[in-house]
């Protein structure tokens, strides 16, 4: 909850415009002119960012709604930006730890190691960091937890 309600890394931002991009039918391509790090040029002479794209691919449902609302491209970044950052990634984190409770209780831990171990990845790790700024480790690890489960 402590989030500014944008993204907090140009890698973020990247995955957002891979978004907006796929969303617009562009298929992630990017103008070159646009001040992110890490754009590679494609084989056709398209610019995309070098990171993978779960991530874009996870934002573009939303984007592609908002992006039919009739309200300026700045208030729709607004609304993009604080929904993913201070709702919907980490709701995802919340649940993946949810997950890797239940898992370990499933393989017969007790409860009170079980919320220990959730609450030490949550704790201890970069977790709550990648949840809230659109890195893709979140929906990896929340991979690893349904698969865990």
């Amino acid at each position: 909850m402590t989030s500014s309600g944008g993204f907090e890394s140009g890698d973020a931002l990247g995955r957002y415009e891979t978004a907006k991009s796929i969303a617009a039918g562009k298929g992630g391509a990017l103008a070159a002119d646009r001040p992110l790090n890490t754009l590679v040029m494609g084989k056709n002479g398209n610019w995309f960012v070098a990171y993978g794209p779960l991530q874009a691919l996870v934002m573009t449902p939303l984007v592609w709604a908002t992006s039919r609302v009739p309200l300026p491209p700045s208030k729709i970044d607004s609304i993009n930006r604080s929904a993913y950052s201070l709702i919907f990634l980490p709701a995802l984190g919340a649940l993946t730890l949810l997950l890797i409770f239940l898992a370990l209780r499933e393989m017969k831990f007790s409860e009170a190691s079980s919320v220990f171990a959730a609450l030490a990845i949550a704790l201890t790790t970069p977790f709550w960091h990648y949840a809230r700024s659109a890195q893709e480790e979140n929906l990896v690890a929340f991979g690893y937890a349904v698969w865990l489960w």
